[in-house]
């Protein structure tokens, strides 16, 4: 059960960076920050907003295990 939701936040995290990288691109209407941008006749993808994506959520991941790493040493104090 545990490991379930670990996988389940690990996927809402990537979720809600790629929202919040499109919806920024969209209101500031800079394309380079959508990963996937659609058109009439199709879609755009933008590796740059990957990368972006990309670097972003794994500094996210270990932001986290930083985190959890300080939180398990301040209880086993």
């Amino acid at each position: 059960m545990k490991k379930m939701n670990v996988k389940v936040v690990r996927n809402a995290i990537i979720t809600l960076i790629f929202l919040f990288y499109y919806l920024l691109g969209y209101v500031l209407n800079i394309e380079m920050l959508k990963p996937i941008t659609t058109q009439e006749n199709g879609f755009t993808i933008n590796f740059l907003g990957f990368i972006l994506l990309f670097v972003t959520t794994g500094f996210a991941f270990y932001l986290f295990n930083i985190l959890k790493v300080n939180k398990k040493t301040a209880t086993s104090d």
